[in-house]
């Protein structure tokens, strides 16, 4: 008896604790702010139970100040390579993560900042280190047999690149790729931790030091990076093609991928509009989900590699980076991957669709 009185009593002060700390937050930043704290606790849980494919993914909205900027590289308007070399000449820092690098005028460049006593680090698949051999420019490469796919580079304390664009003479004279500059340093900061890991020698694993955040920007654009293997790129692919209403767009360099090519063809049973491009060297492969989706799609045009890997859900959201949609890229090898949500952001990728399919 003793016991279950103390039990009640225990529970009536928790109550009352309870109605003063909402109180005081009530009279410290207002009613309507500890709605929103209220509303946005119990949306998140809606999101995360809802979610069948989410893999637990512990998704965080983060408010930020963010600019992007995206280029084609066969867009006649633009030069890529100046485009990039204006950029990386204004910045102090370069931190770069690059499958491959040998684009002659950016060899130099590197070099030039580096004699100049600016902070230079470069990280290069070890498969692709010829070339730096011939150049007075430090760099460290991985050790293993799988690759290290990443094409990003940080400059300064605020802004990436990224996308799926190797900056080699093939990869912006002559290849279909997309090169995106994002300035924000909340994203900054999650490149940087993965640039961190791999000048540890972290490879093909590590933390989940972005927890995926969701960067949210007055409700009018959203992204989320994430690294392979650690973050399971599938599985967030995978969990954004799920959320399609309308149509499915796609240009992949390599598309091997068994759940997401079945998810396709089972929204395309559904209704779903789902119409792809794929790299016509890779699509003779008999692993290539061109075999089953064939209907759906074409082979490119370009005489040499349409490289990107490219997926445009509806017309809000494009998921792109080095990632492309194979067993090795979600389980071997170090990618990155980057979701956008934006209408703007989409209407350009879906010109460069059109561009390449029609």
């Amino acid at each position: 008896m003793r016991r279950r009185k103390q039990s009640k009593l225990h529970k009536k002060l928790n109550i009352i604790l309870t109605v003063v700390i909402l109180l005081f937050f009530v009279v410290s930043i207002g009613p309507k702010e500890v709605i929103k704290i209220i509303f946005d606790e119990f949306n998140d849980s809606i999101i995360n139970s809802n979610d069948k494919l989410n893999n637990n993914l512990d998704y965080t909205l983060i408010n930020d100040d963010i600019d992007i900027k995206v280029y084609f590289t066969q867009d006649p308007s633009v030069n890529i390579t100046q485009i990039i070399i204006d950029k990386l000449n204004n910045s102090n820092m370069l931190k770069c993560a690059f499958y491959e690098l040998n684009k002659p005028e950016l060899l130099d460049l590197f070099e030039e900042k580096q004699k100049n006593n600016n902070e230079v680090k470069l990280i290069i698949d070890n498969h692709n280190i010829d070339e730096l051999e011939n150049h007075d420019i430090n760099f460290m490469s991985d050790t293993s047999s799988k690759l290290m796919h990443n094409k990003f580079c940080l400059l300064d304390n605020n802004t990436i690149l990224t996308g799926s664009m190797n900056p080699t003479k093939r990869g912006i004279d002559y290849n279909n790729n997309n090169l995106i500059f994002i300035k924000s340093k909340s994203i900054f900061t999650e490149y940087e931790n993965e640039f961190i890991e791999m000048e540890n020698n972290i490879y093909q694993k590590g933390e989940r030091s972005l927890q995926n955040k969701i960067i949210d920007v007055n409700n009018e654009l959203e992204i989320q990076v994430h690294f392979c293997p650690e973050d399971n790129c599938q599985t967030v692919v995978l969990n954004e093609l799920n959320k399609v209403q309308d149509t499915v767009r796609f240009m992949t360099f390599s598309f091997t991928d068994i759940e997401i090519r079945n998810l396709l063809l089972d929204k395309i049973n559904n209704s779903i509009d789902v119409i792809g491009i794929f790299e016509k060297t890779q699509a003779g492969s008999k692993y290539s989900s061109y075999n089953q989706l064939s209907n759906n799609s074409i082979k490119d045009k370009n005489k040499y590699n349409m490289h990107h890997k490219v997926f445009i859900i509806d017309d809000n959201t494009v998921i792109t980076g080095s990632y492309n949609p194979s067993k090795n890229g979600n389980t071997n090898n170090d990618e990155n991957l980057v979701i956008i949500k934006n209408k703007l952001i989409t209407e350009q990728f879906i010109k460069e669709f059109n561009k390449l399919y029609y």
